[in-house]
């Protein structure tokens, strides 16, 4: 990838057609390519995913959209706002265009079997023929979705269910809550050189009450 985007840009054509030219590039070489394209003498037309890299690399933005290819002045930023206003405004005006068509109807309907009306209704049919409906695309679609909790890993469930009651039946102590707990009792026992009480660790479901007692106590 990296050579044949090296070819294309030693060759300098008077267009560039760039599809991805981000992809598989290093942080350094992307950034590199951003200040190689701002300064590049002839055009290019860029296809990119990466938002960033089209705002600091284009100067116009083509779109297709309603049947129709739209080009916008700025980056990809302010194409964004741009598309929302222009998409205000069509919607405004597909509204006044219907109350308009809505009004001929009524007209036409009304005095279609009125023959001193005649003439207008039939004015009013061709003017009503020539309007050029305004059409409202779709909205685009939106993606929801959410990554469900993982279950744990096998080290974890060992540490949490198998180590705690391999423990306990060892003798060391008697586990009352939860690994936590006894990781604590551990540390303290190792650090000050005690032994633990293991008739003093009580099995409520509340919490474990420990004692730590000196060597040779």
């Amino acid at each position: 990838m990296r050579i044949a985007l090296a070819k294309l840009l030693l060759a300098r054509p008077n267009l560039l057609l760039l599809d991805e030219p981000t992809n598989h590039l290093d942080l350094e070489t992307r950034n590199w390519l951003e200040n190689y394209l701002r300064s590049y003498p002839f055009g290019y037309i860029l296809i990119s995913h990466d938002r960033y890299f089209l705002d600091v690399t284009v100067e116009r933005t083509v779109e297709i959209w309603n049947k129709r290819l739209q080009i916008y002045a700025g980056n990809y930023t302010k194409y964004l706002k741009q598309k929302e206003d222009r998409k205000a405004q069509l919607i405004a005006a597909y509204k006044n265009q219907r109350e308009q068509i809505e009004h001929l109807e009524v007209f036409i309907t009304r005095f279609r079997a009125q023959a001193t009306k005649a003439k207008q209704v039939q004015s009013r049919i061709k003017e009503l023929e020539k309007i050029e409906r305004i059409e409202i695309p779709e909205e685009e679609p939106v993606i929801h979705f959410s990554f469900p909790q993982p279950p744990p890993s096998a080290r974890r469930w060992w540490r949490r269910r198998i180590w705690p009651r391999a423990m306990a039946k060892s003798g060391c102590w008697k586990v009352s809550t939860s690994l936590l707990t006894a990781v604590t009792v551990w540390r303290w026992w190792g650090i000050m050189g005690g032994q633990v009480d293991a008739d003093s660790i009580a099995d409520g479901g509340g919490g474990a009450d420990f004692g730590i007692g000196a060597a040779g106590a």
